[in-house]
């Protein structure tokens, strides 16, 4: 891009220069002409910083090539970096999903093209790939509402739905923010920010509304974080849309509250629940739901407790905060440290932090029962994260906020043991 805009601006002068020297011009005029085409070309230049990197070739990583699968109506999600449980498989999902999207386009033949395209935008936002997870999030984010988005059959007829009935937008807008708040945007985040409402659950998906919270702590924005965590904390904002997920909200915005030093905060944030007890089942935040079904009331007992258990860890460790013990990476003594707290499946997540020359040299984490899609991309990226870093202060993973808060909980307890 940067070369475009250099020979845009050179074609300018070239043109202004040939005008000048077919014309009888005085020296006055000849410098005015030659401003004009360095403000000219300055204007193109400060609007540049955003527009190239959003608009500028991509660059695949090497180990995104895309890799050959079979196209049929089957695969209406394309795989998922979610669904994988190591780092090998995530980036052979990416290539997957880059070949369903490469190899497809959006008619009734591929009517699950956008869904790819999503799903391959939100998983390199969960690798660390902001640029191209902007430009295929911002493609579907910026489709006609009459686009095709999916199909379903209608008294065995298949009948093609638009964007405008999938409403996509309601999570990948704040996956789409949050990917320009990682590469440091600000007036963009802010621009984007308010061209969706998020004053009301009604208008946005719990997975939208928590990522768009990270994205403005990532741009600064901590009383607007605050807004959308206080909304999404609480079941009665949800209606009867998904209120279970609530809970795990309350864990993010807990954590947010206690790596920002707000313990007070993350200690109302996890009392909501955490004064209540596990048992019985809070059907507050489970109204409207399938508690019929055998199968709907595993996944709901399972979201419920292992919540509960990664709230009252962050409740004590703000507790302790307060008492003056602080988990940090400040003045750590050398050795290894272990913790373990739940992971969603209610099996417990390992954590090892390794501690040399006073600093957290290597944190490995390890799920080594029963483990669901949901701790897979935390499980691969969360420690690396956490050690480049020095900090806590890092974003849960998109749909993966159980996983991601009780890895972060097992190593600030074993920082506290490392003081």
């Amino acid at each position: 891009m940067q070369k475009r805009i250099f020979v845009k601006s050179l074609a300018i002068v070239t043109v202004v220069a040939g005008l000048l020297a077919g014309c009888s011009v005085n020296a006055e005029e000849g410098t005015e002409a030659t401003n004009a085409v360095s403000t000219k070309d300055e204007a193109v230049q400060e609007l540049s910083a955003f527009e190239t990197w959003a608009s500028s070739e991509l660059e695949w990583p090497q180990w995104a090539e895309p890799i050959e699968m079979e196209i049929s109506e089957d695969v209406k999600y394309g795989p998922s970096v979610r669904k994988t449980f190591s780092i090998e498989e995530a980036h052979e999902a990416i290539g997957k999903l880059r070949f369903l999207v490469e190899n497809s386009e959006p008619t009734e033949k591929y009517p699950y093209h956008n869904i790819w395209k999503n799903s391959l935008g939100t998983g390199l936002l969960n690798l660390g790939e902001y640029q191209l997870a902007y430009h295929f999030l911002n493609d579907v984010y910026n489709l006609p509402d009459d686009a095709i988005y999916g199909s379903e059959m209608v008294d065995e007829n298949l009948v093609m739905l638009t964007k405008a009935e999938k409403t996509p937008e309601k999570i990948l807008h704040g996956r789409l923010i949050k990917a320009v708040s990682k590469a440091g945007f600000v007036d963009e985040v802010l621009e984007l920010y308010a061209k969706e409402d998020y004053s009301s659950l009604e208008n946005t998906h719990s997975w939208g509304l928590t990522s768009a919270a990270w994205a403005m702590k990532n741009i600064g924005e901590y009383e607007e974080a605050y807004k959308l965590f206080d909304l999404g904390y609480q079941p009665e904002p949800f209606g009867e849309e998904r209120p279970y997920q609530a809970s795990s909200n309350l864990l993010a915005a807990a954590s947010f509250a206690y790596h920002n030093g707000n313990y007070d905060k993350a200690i109302e944030y996890t009392d909501r629940i955490v004064s209540e007890g596990v048992e019985p089942l809070n059907l507050a935040y489970f109204k409207g739901q399938d508690l019929e079904s055998e199968r709907r009331m595993v996944y709901f007992s399972r979201h419920w407790q292992s919540s509960y258990e990664i709230a009252e860890g962050l409740h004590k460790l703000a507790l302790r905060a307060k008492d003056g013990e602080i988990a940090d990476f400040n003045a750590l003594n050398d050795g290894v440290y272990t913790s373990t707290n739940t992971g969603y499946m209610l099996t417990p997540i390992n954590v090892e932090v390794t501690v040399e020359g006073g600093k957290v040299t290597n944190i490995n984490v390890d799920q080594p029962d029963e483990k669901d899609d949901r701790s897979a991309a935390a499980l691969a990226t969360l420690p690396d994260r956490i050690v480049d870093s020095s900090s806590l202060e890092v974003d849960s993973i998109s749909s993966a906020t159980i996983s991601s808060e009780s890895i972060k909980l097992s190593v600030a307890e074993a920082l506290l043991q490392a003081k």
